[in-house]
């Protein structure tokens, strides 16, 4: 399309958009789709918003007034006047295209020249609310964010964020409770990024609508529209912050905030594969839920992993045994290639059951019994087989359906609880069969984030002491642990250290136990925190919020652990405090980590946003002098990724240890810009030096 600028930043330039706009071949320019074609569900955003709050309006809708923010010369204004709405603004900062449209203007049409990005927007909100002070307002944004904060190569991330703030905050303190501000974007990760930073925490409902037509023949090109409105703090409606609407063959689907950006992304690739799922297409690696007929309460998940090679079996759906989806032959691309070489199946579909409230009724089993897994296998049978067909390759006659090893046997569902972050929390207790302490029967409890299913959180074994659970942190669950208790061997009693990703607080608790120093502890989820008190022995002394976490109390502070509730990466960048060792403990919870040069797909920890370079130099600042330690969990079975890794710290760090474990994958940095005090000679037998 020869008509876009070479820079992107040219976006931000009214001189750019007078010129665009001078091309006669550009008369009624249209960015994304026609408004007419999207009219029905431009209506049903304004009129589910009144569903959702059971009342009805005072007046038509169509009596609100419009603002039409970015309008150019596309034909929005024309469309809604004709469809019956009264008054609509046009904002825009090319004067150009504003006097051009105000010349075709009908009279009900107002066009004004407001850049969003200063102070006139404020004061333009400001000006609507006094002369309109009884009337909803429904606020338009066809495209406009989408090149508002787009950002050249080599141009500073920060940028989207300082754009994307100014600009949100501005229309949402400019909305009322009766009010609407409805986006149409292409959603690219880093518009729903700024989406979820910039709406969290806030008292607002989001209802999403794909936009899919036959036209749409690209996944990144599908558009979606956000309809976003208020709620009072005192309100009593109890639903989750989003609402996925309208996607083919799915029921509604309630969410919060923090999965926008995974659940855009299943959306896309949901709508964007439909026609084309059944066709083999090597490497290629997809997750699904499912949930059988009746049962909003039970969910499935599946993989489906087409092999590099065409095999003699088309299809082979392999149960995963229960408690094993973390492990590396179901959670990641080599190992699924590996299982469909050993299946010999040119498509695998990888099932297990995500979560279930009852498993008695489920299976119908008795509640003191562990289900088995035939059980398990006659279920799907019995109730998937025709949404596992809908995944097989095409002239394929049936799925065979297999099992390989044995589960671990789930006792029992501990909780579910809802995130703003992660989507629901799940915790379950498995049996380790063979495993006794003092007679006792052990249990493995384990916390699983249901938007990341394959990565387990956090794991602890107990046993039971008159119906209470008795927790073994000195009995490791991971080994790496194990790896980052011996670090510690660099310190000096007392100094403190920086846990970043506290989660439940079992690595906490293990420090506690054979470590005397104070442990400041930082966690984003309040629900994660609330799951590591009730339900995995997590005792902080001290809890306090990010805000209050500069004063000089907190300065002040001797606890032994302090908990700290807010988030790691802002922490980092702004904490005044110094620390002798600082403990990154975060996974990777995206697909993707090709920003900071590793292959996508291949890094589970740590997450790569601390990866970045100005991440890192903080990291540095904040260790004590040249004896301070950083230390990580690096998780990732790829050569390259590791290696692109350890040169990001050698860029930073004069000194890296790195201690390995016999069984376990994890490995675990210790970087520090000198070599560390003591401790090499009792733990080198352990670690390796770069």
């Amino acid at each position: 399309m020869d008509i876009l600028p070479t820079n992107v930043s040219s976006f931000r330039k009214s001189a750019y958009w007078n010129q665009f706009y001078s091309n006669p071949k550009l008369e009624n320019f249209e960015w994304y789709t026609d408004i007419k074609k999207i009219l029905p569900t431009f209506h049903k955003c304004i009129l589910e918003r009144d569903v959702t709050f059971k009342n009805e309006r005072k007046q038509n809708f169509k009596d609100s007034i419009v603002v039409n923010v970015g309008c150019g010369n596309s034909k929005v204004s024309e469309v809604l006047i004709e469809d019956g709405f009264k008054i609509v603004y046009n904002l825009d900062f090319s004067q150009q295209v504003l006097d051009e449209m105000k010349a075709k203007s009908k009279g009900k049409e107002f066009y004004l020249n407001v850049d969003v990005s200063k102070k006139e927007y404020v004061d333009f909100g400001v000006m609507l609310n006094k002369k309109y002070p009884n009337v909803p307002k429904i606020i338009v944004d066809k495209a406009f964010m989408d090149a508002f904060i787009s950002i050249d190569d080599g141009e500073s991330k920060e940028l989207i964020k300082t754009r994307s703030k100014v600009y949100l905050e501005s229309t949402l303190n400019m909305m009322k409770s009766d009010d609407i501000f409805i986006i149409i974007s292409v959603s690219q990760d880093h518009v729903v990024s700024e989406l979820i930073r910039n709406m969290l925490m806030k008292n607002l409902f989001i209802d999403i609508y794909p936009l899919f037509g036959e036209s749409d023949r690209k996944a990144h090109m599908i558009q979606f529209i956000y309809a976003i409105y208020k709620f009072d703090k005192g309100s009593q409606i109890e639903r989750k912050q989003c609402k996925m609407v309208d996607m083919p063959n799915m029921p509604c689907e309630y969410f919060e905030l923090g999965q926008l950006l995974k659940k855009v992304k299943m959306a896309k690739t949901t709508l964007y594969l439909g026609p084309t799922i059944k066709k083999h297409t090597p490497g290629r690696r997809l997750t699904f839920d499912i949930f059988p007929s009746n049962q909003s309460e039970t969910c499935f998940t599946v993989v489906v992993y087409d092999s590099t090679i065409k095999n003699k079996l088309n299809n082979a759906c392999i149960i995963v045994p229960t408690g094993h989806e973390h492990l590396w032959l179901y959670s990641s691309v080599d190992g699924n290639q590996e299982l469909s070489k050993s299946a010999n199946a040119s498509r695998i579909l990888l099932i297990w059951l995500k979560y279930v409230k009852n498993i008695s009724n489920l299976l119908k089993t008795s509640p003191l019994d562990a289900y088995s897994d035939d059980q398990v296998m006659e279920y799907i049978k019995s109730n998937l087989s025709e949404a596992l067909d809908n995944f097989s390759l095409e002239s394929s006659k049936g799925v065979t359906i297999m099992k390989v090893g044995e589960s671990c046997k789930i006792r029992r569902w501990v909780c579910e609880v809802h995130s703003k972050y992660c989507g629901k929390i799940i915790v379950r207790d498995l049996y380790n069969e063979d495993d006794k302490k003092n007679g006792k029967q052990l249990y493995s409890r384990q916390m699983i984030f249901s938007s990341n299913p394959q990565v387990i959180q956090s794991e602890i074994t107990y046993y039971e002491e008159d119906s209470k659970p008795i927790f073994l942190f000195n009995h490791f669950n991971n080994e790496y642990h194990i790896a980052i208790s011996l670090s510690m061997a660099f310190l000096k009693s007392r100094e403190t250290v920086l846990i970043l990703g506290g989660g439940t607080g079992v690595l906490t608790k293990i420090l506690c136990d054979l470590v005397d120093n104070n442990l400041e502890v930082v966690e984003l989820d309040e629900a994660v925190l609330e799951v590591g008190e009730k339900h995995f022995g997590y005792t902080p002394e001290n809890v306090m919020d990010f805000k209050d976490s500069f004063d000089s109390e907190f300065l002040r502070n001797n606890s032994r652990v302090l908990h700290i509730k807010g988030d790691a990466l802002e922490f980092v960048l702004k904490t005044p405090r110094r620390y002798s060792a600082v403990i990154l403990d975060i996974n990777n919870t995206e697909d993707s980590g090709e920003e900071n040069n590793l292959k996508s797909g291949t890094l589970m920890s740590p997450n790569p946003l601390f990866l970045e370079d100005e991440v890192l130099d903080r990291m540095s600042e904040i260790l004590c002098g040249n004896q301070g330690i950083f230390v990580l969990n690096m998780l990732t079975r790829c050569k390259e990724t590791r290696k692109a890794i350890l040169e990001k710290f050698q860029r930073v760090f004069k000194f890296i240890g790195i201690i390995k474990m016999e069984t376990d994958i994890n490995e675990v940095l210790v970087c520090s810009s000198n070599t560390p005090r003591g401790g090499v000679e009792e733990i080198y037998q352990f670690v390796r030096f770069s």
